[in-house]
């Protein structure tokens, strides 16, 4: 897409965004700590950065948006928390690990979340059984950063004093990357690029699939699409339309009467 091109789609998006009607539907869930022009102007940094969600039906980009705004996660990346990933003429909203970890603090019975992969040359020991614990000292070697990962873990610590704990061995993670992203193996694959931060996005994923933490019903949706997430290649989980949660399917139906009939 040409610059002048790309400068007008952009133009477009937001004046249509700034319409009373879009406004309303688009930011009808959002909570407190995020105003509407908080949220524009996060959208518009997106589509500039990655000129190809132009490229996306108005209809999936601002059911994208909705749900963002409906979950109250940033989506320009730089906080981890979710991503706006064109996926063929599809906009797909992708929640990080870290905008599953806030998700989590959410429900109100977590007290602290740790989140850590281990490095060849850490000192590392787990037991479970009736006394579980993780033991986990980092190496001081300078090119420490430079080591491959052995281990990912998670441990949550209730508000109660109660913990859940997970540990997942190198060959257990390479096992889950191979299963699930038959294109592990390319240049531009999040497992190629970001290692442990998949690493540490299937542990905490894991956890919310088997129940161990307390969840809202929005995170056991972004949790069940952990396959379609890993299987398309992006790097977090996948929310569409589908399987989203009443509130979100309903912000979507609403805004397919308000974008241009041609983008739907």
């Amino acid at each position: 897409m040409a610059k002048n091109q790309m400068v007008r789609k952009v133009d477009q998006i937001r004046d249509l965004m700034r319409t009373p009607e879009m406004m309303s539907k688009l930011y009808e869930g959002l909570p407190k700590h995020l105003s509407p022009d908080r949220m524009t102007s996060l959208v518009l940094g997106c589509l500039r950065k990655n000129p190809k969600l132009l490229e996306c039906t108005q209809v999936s980009l601002f059911s994208s948006i909705a749900q963002a705004s409906t979950l109250g996660l940033e989506m320009d990346g730089t906080l981890g928390q979710a991503y706006l990933v064109p996926y063929g003429s599809e906009c797909t909203l992708v929640v990080g690990y870290k905008g599953l970890l806030s998700l989590m603090r959410r429900s109100g019975e977590i007290s602290t979340t740790t989140l850590e992969v281990v490095l060849e040359g850490d000192f590392f020991k787990y037991t479970l059984g009736d006394s579980p614990s993780i033991q986990h000292i980092p190496s001081e070697d300078p090119d420490r950063e430079s080591r491959p990962i052995t281990h990912a873990y998670c441990v949550v610590t209730m508000k109660d004093g109660g913990k859940q704990r997970s540990v997942w061995g190198r060959a257990k993670i390479d096992a889950h990357m191979k299963k699930y992203s038959p294109s592990y193996n390319k240049s531009d694959s999040p497992w190629k690029t970001s290692f442990a931060t998949m690493a540490k996005k299937t542990v905490i994923r894991d956890m919310v699939n088997r129940g161990l933490v307390p969840v809202s019903a929005e995170l056991q949706r972004l949790a069940m699409q952990e396959e379609l997430s890993e299987q398309t290649h992006i790097e977090g989980t996948v929310i569409n339309s589908q399987g989203a949660g009443d509130k979100m399917q309903r912000a979507t139906a609403m805004l397919q009467s308000l974008v241009p009939q041609e983008e739907s």
